[in-house]
């Protein structure tokens, strides 16, 4: 196979000795492989085996294989198998017999070539992690960021063949830029760079990887930039998702290769792992300093703690107290060194300890915990309540407690809460409604019944004295206000009155109201208000006159029906004897007798009132109807049937008034 002829145009072949190169001149011609002369760093160098120069060639090549990373790869041409031997024992990487095809000469010619390529990218590989290392442990072994960062430059130059590295430092936000090292120059150390006008530093900075640049002049400090810069791109300079800047590359050739900027990023997170720990360093150091400037204030403030009322203990992060004023020792019943060493929670009773774990723990995450009350066991038997405060002094890793004694001021608190439950619940359960009126009109008190009594389940806070008990009312009750009286005074009551409530729904209650000033020293504060619901009293009091009412009716029906009966009784007799006489009258007399129309009328008249006897033995209710003008007397008709109308009927009766002749 004849191969082409630009097959392989960018791998140089030279003859040795140079005497033998008119040999292969027409064959490398052939064979596409390009001649080269020995001086212009050819990648293959070809040995002539049958020249008597072909040893001492080879040993000069081999020699210089060893001193040099681009010696050319040796291929050694043998007129038999004993030589090929002794040239590879030499030194030669292969060989190939006489006799040999174009075909086999160019296969050989490849092979040894990219052979070179690997040996070159392997000794540049090493090469790069020497440097890598070396940076590293410069990165390791210095806490100050110039020698660093300028030694990053450098490097990056050095193994890169750049033209110029520039390291770009970025603030936290990434607002604000500005160079930090620059290979070759320091001139432009300190100047600002805008990180709006270049979209690969902000691509770099959030992917956290490499990025080319098409154009070298789309970076900035593009400048001084010569127009020979072709090859450009931005590393980052980041560790554990914190970025602290970007590398600036510039080179003559093209693009980066990924093994070139791999390299490069390797470098720029070795010096973000440097800067972050130099940056540590430095706010250790600041730290420090920060924590004597504040020792140094605290011992001016030691006389103070000595002689403060209050207890002052100083705690390490364990809760063991490492210091106490003599306050604090007299307290807790403690010396100084029975104090010093002890845990506080050994002092704390069972039922505060969790509460004192939990604040000493947020003490420590910097949390302050302040008006605490802790109880506490003393010495001498016993216990003691504390109000204390506890805060971390900060950079210290010590917590300062300082606390009162209190034991006695919470006893009286709690038996003045009793006091207080007491009278409450006296108050709510009172069948009494009770409310207590600011000086401005407003409820600010109130029991169940009250609420009950108005029909305000949610209560009567915030409502007006107007909303309440109306305008008279709440008039006179401001009016208790205005006046100002003195405690004991007759103005500082109201005394008992009928009055009327609205509830929700606006119905009108009436009630019994009692009203008097509470003072606080000699200044009124509150009006407490006392008021019974009338509701129940008055319909009690409406029953009691209805029964009233219908006993009377019934005493006067029960009288009528007596006094009928009595009546009845007493005119029945000479009634019948009026009848009886005159029915025997009647008899005697003779049909035209100018007197018997008088004794019939008699007769009549007799049967008449026979018949209102009958019905006066009949009464059995009260009923009267309508006689002249506005007298009333029993309806005979009406009363003796029992057929009567409702209580307090007027009553009408069908008859004509009897007149007053008859």
């Amino acid at each position: 196979m004849n191969a082409p002829a630009d097959t392989l145009p960018e791998t140089p072949v030279a003859v040795f000795p140079p005497e033998s190169r008119g040999r292969f001149a027409a064959l490398f011609s052939r064979s596409g492989i390009l001649p080269a002369s020995p001086e212009s760093s050819p990648a293959v160098a070809v040995i002539d085996g049958a020249s008597p120069q072909a040893s001492l060639a080879l040993r000069l090549l081999a020699a210089s294989e060893n001193s040099c990373a681009s010696s050319p790869l040796i291929l050694a041409v043998a007129p038999c198998a004993d030589d090929a031997q002794r040239f590879i024992n030499d030194g030669a990487d292969d060989f190939i017999l006489d006799g040999f095809s174009e075909d086999e000469l160019f296969l050989r010619v490849r092979a040894l070539h990219e052979r070179g390529l690997k040996r070159l990218h392997f000794r540049q590989l090493s090469q790069c992690q020497k440097s890598l290392l070396e940076l590293t442990e410069r990165c390791a072994s210095s806490l100050r960021a110039a020698p660093v960062l300028s030694g990053l430059t450098d490097s990056l130059c050095e193994q890169l063949s750049l033209k110029s590295c520039v390291l770009v430092l970025v603030d936290e936000a990434q607002k604000s830029a500005q160079v930090a090292a620059s290979s070759g120059s320091s001139a432009v150390n300190g100047m600002p760079v805008s990180l709006d006008g270049c979209p690969e530093i902000r691509e770099a900075l959030a992917s956290g990887r490499a990025v080319p640049v098409s154009s070298a002049a789309d970076l900035p400090l593009a400048d001084d930039v010569p127009e020979d810069i072709h090859g450009a791109a931005v590393i980052p300079i980041a560790v554990q998702g914190r970025s602290f800047g970007v590398l600036l590359l510039r080179a003559k050739r093209g693009s980066f290769t990924d093994d070139e900027l791999d390299f490069a990023l390797s470098l720029a997170r070795a010096a973000a792992i440097a800067l972050r720990n130099i940056r540590i360093i430095e706010g250790l150091r600041d730290e420090a300093a920060s924590i004597q400037d504040r020792l140094q204030q605290m011992s001016r403030y030691e006389e103070f703690f000595r002689y403060s009322s209050d207890g002052i203990v100083l705690l390490d992060g364990s809760g063991v107290i490492v210091s106490i004023n003599p306050a604090g020792e007299d307290i807790l019943e403690l010396t100084p060194k029975s104090a010093v060493g002890t845990p506080l929670i050994s002092l704390v009773t069972p039922a505060f300890q969790e509460l004192t774990y939990e604040m000493l723990l947020s003490a420590r995450n910097g949390q302050s915990f302040s008006n605490i009350d802790i109880e506490v066991n003393l010495s001498g038997g016993g216990t003691a309540t504390l109000w204390a405060c506890c805060a971390a002094i900060q950079g210290s890793g010590l917590t300062f407690l300082s606390f009162r004694d209190i034991t006695a001021a919470r006893a009286d608190e709690r038996s003045l809460r009793k006091s207080s439950e007491f009278m409450e619940k006296l108050i709510d359960t009172s069948v009494d409604a009770v409310a207590a009126v600011s000086a401005a009109g407003k409820i600010i008190l109130f029991n169940k019944s009250a609420a009950r009594t108005l029909d305000r389940p949610e209560g009567l806070r915030d409502l007006s004295t107007e909303d309440v008990f109306g305008d008279e009312t709440a008039t006179r009750i401001r009016g208790l206000f205005a006046l100002n009286p003195r405690p004991g005074e007759a103005a500082c009551t109201i005394r008992p009155v009928r009055t009327e409530v609205l509830t929700r729904s606006g119905e009108r209650v009436p009630i019994l109201l009692t009203a008097a000033l509470v003072h606080e020293g000699e200044k009124p504060f509150a009006a407490v208000i006392i008021f019974s619901d009338l509701r129940e009293k008055a319909r009690l009091e409406e029953e009691l006159n209805r029964a009233e009412e219908q006993l009377a009716e019934a005493q006067r029906q029960a009288l009528v029906a007596e006094l009928a009966g009595t009546a009845a009784h007493q005119l029945n007799q000479p009634l019948t004897c009026v009848l009886g006489y005159t029915d025997l009258l009647l008899k005697r007399l003779p049909e035209d007798d100018s007197s018997r129309p008088f004794a019939e009328r008699i007769r009549q008249e007799g049967e008449r009132m026979a018949d209102l006897v009958r019905k006066i033995g009949r009464l059995a209710v009260y009923e009267t109807t309508q006689y002249v003008g506005t007298s009333r007397i029993i309806d005979l008709d009406r009363a003796s049937t029992g057929k009567a109308p409702r209580f307090n009927e007027p009553v009408i009766s069908d008859e004509p008034a009897a007149d007053e002749g008859s």
